[in-house]
């Protein structure tokens, strides 16, 4: 029997998969038979229908004539057009240097939903379209460049799936932001557990899987968080000490995200003392299992 807060987290994160996967795969195998070039997928992506849709999304940026049909046959599987705005950013806050940018918004402005990308030419980028709204960000690594200890960091780690990791490196060099983690929807709909910081007057948010800093509203539209936890630096010290000795988690897990289970466990069980008694209710709900 899984941990209570495995059993939380998977209950989320295992649904939210499997239904990516299976939307994924509906969506390459219609695209496949309208389109007569077969498409190789890359060994790495082999046997993920995510992954492999991942990988095609960024093909089709190069191939013009399957975009209208492709993104059509996406939305038919419910695919939410907010994923080419998402997609877009992430394109943008990963270019090398933003200013040599000219190839890749060609690229963008393909996709049905986008009208237009502007730069400042300084760090910031914004995102135009009639059907879904204007949306603007920072590049985090030209607006926080003075900052070497957050530089290191991103020199040694990828900038994709690691919400916990970012949010916990920035917690420790502005210990007065929050470091909140949220469900958030999918491009399918579905929640995923994610984490990012928001500047102690809670309107400006900095993701790092996006390699972007964004005002919270657009940063609700984009991603549509319901969060759940969310501490500064020192009560998050804490909770992370009282986690890691008491939710049973593997110790291998992400240190925010076994606060962040263990206090969504502890709400759902009717816990309302401090933290620091709940290892009594841990006990006692593990006993009687």
């Amino acid at each position: 029997m899984l941990n209570p807060c495995q059993e939380i987290y998977e209950s989320v994160e295992k649904k939210s998969t499997d239904y990516y996967d299976q939307q994924s795969e509906r969506i390459i195998r219609a695209f496949q038979r309208i389109n007569p070039q077969e498409f190789v997928f890359s060994p790495d992506t082999e046997g993920i229908p995510g992954l492999q849709f991942d990988e095609l999304k960024m093909a089709i940026l190069f191939e013009p004539d399957y975009i209208k049909r492709f993104y059509e046959i996406a939305k038919y599987f419910g695919y939410d057009e907010r994923g080419m705005i998402r997609d877009s950013i992430k394109h943008l806050g990963m270019l090398e240097n933003p200013n040599e940018n000219e190839e890749i918004i060609h690229s963008l402005l393909r996709l049905p939903v986008i009208d237009d990308i502007s730069f400042d030419s300084k760090d910031t980028f914004s995102i135009f379209s009639e059907k879904l709204g204007d949306y603007h960000f920072i590049v985090a690594t030209e607006a926080l460049k003075d900052n070497q200890e957050l530089m290191e960091y991103l020199e040694k780690v990828p900038f994709a799936n690691r919400c916990y990791s970012h949010t916990s490196i920035l917690a420790g060099i502005f210990e007065d932001n929050y470091s909140e983690v949220s469900l958030c929807k999918n491009i399918f709909g579905s929640n995923f557990h994610h984490a990012y910081s928001i500047t102690p007057d809670r309107k400006t948010v900095i993701d790092l899987t996006f390699n972007g800093i964004f005002t919270m509203e657009d940063f609700k539209r984009l991603e549509e968080p319901y969060p759940f936890y969310s501490e500064q630096q020192e009560r998050l010290s804490y909770d992370i000490w009282y986690a890691t000795e008491n939710s049973g988690l593997d110790p291998d897990t992400e240190l925010l995200l076994q606060a962040a289970l263990y206090r969504k466990y502890l709400d759902e069980v009717g816990y309302q003392g401090p933290m620091c008694e709940a290892p009594k209710v841990m006990q006692k709900v593990t006993e009687t299992m």
